[in-house]
């Protein structure tokens, strides 16, 4: 994994949201590293081939002008001997002919060569041109799931602050709802451990902190159903049936609303 994939797990990790999704994506990430690497190493293995290839057209070119210059040598042998009248000068004139004919034999075959390995390095350079298509392929899906790894990590941070925002509303709400003929509980180095529960919701009975609107916190659910009881229970004892006792605003108040996700609310 790069420095930036162990960040971004670490963070993931430390924050504890999304962690099956995004170690899927983190899993395709890495195939897709893998594959990417193993095309790497293809096209140059096919870069390599096509480069002796090219030594070997090259080599066959040089071939090729060398078998050309012995035949207008052989040529100029025998335009000389051509004028030749006695038999002896006839057998040379055939030898001369015959060693002509393998040496364009040969020029022929060398030429066939050359053609063998110029089709080889048009099929090498397509395989490199494919293989670079599927490279640039996989960087493309790469960088998109870079992208779906990211808007995970930016899910996760919205889950966060929005557990937090709800925490926030229970701590705010929880001491503005309390009654003095109830009381509320608090924290012990304030009340020595023991207060009437918030709400009434154990009968008047002194409950220890924290009381159950504090541990609603460890459940958002629970925490949305909490406030909404409470204030249902204290709607009404104000002199004002439709205001809302905790904050003195018409029902619903900024903290319900909240709930909600509502203009109001934000």
């Amino acid at each position: 994994m790069t420095p930036m994939t162990d960040k971004m797990l670490a963070e993931i990790r430390e924050r504890g949201y999304g962690r099956g999704d995004v170690q899927v994506l983190l899993d395709e990430v890495d195939r897709l590293r893998t594959a990417s690497a193993r095309y790497i190493g293809r096209i140059e293995e096919l870069a390599a081939e096509s480069r002796s290839a090219r030594g070997a057209v090259e080599v066959l070119t040089g071939q090729r002008d060398d078998f050309k210059d012995q035949r207008d040598r052989l040529r100029a042998e025998l335009a000389e001997v051509a004028t030749w009248k006695t038999r002896g000068g006839m057998r040379e004139l055939t030898v001369l002919r015959r060693d002509m004919g393998a040496v364009q034999a040969e020029r022929d075959a060398a030429h066939d060569d050359a053609g063998i390995a110029r089709d080889e390095s048009e099929r090498l350079r397509d395989q490199l041109a494919e293989a670079q298509r599927v490279a640039a392929t996989l960087r493309a899906s790469r960088t998109e799931v870079r992208t779906k790894l990211n808007e995970a990590l930016k899910a996760a941070d919205d889950d966060r602050n929005r557990l937090a925002e709800h925490e926030h509303l229970v701590r705010m709400l929880h001491p503005k709802i309390a009654q003095p003929r109830h009381g509320c509980c608090i924290p012990p180095s304030t009340c020595g451990g023991h207060r009437p529960e918030c709400g009434g919701d154990h009968g008047g009975q002194w409950v220890a902190w924290p009381c159950s609107t504090i541990r609603a916190l460890d459940d958002p659910v629970i925490a949305r159903n909490r406030i909404r009881h409470l204030h249902k229970e204290f709607r009404g004892q104000d002199a004002v049936e439709s205001t809302c006792l905790a904050d003195r605003e018409p029902w619903p108040c900024p903290t319900i609303c909240a709930l909600d996700g509502t203009e109001a609310g934000q």
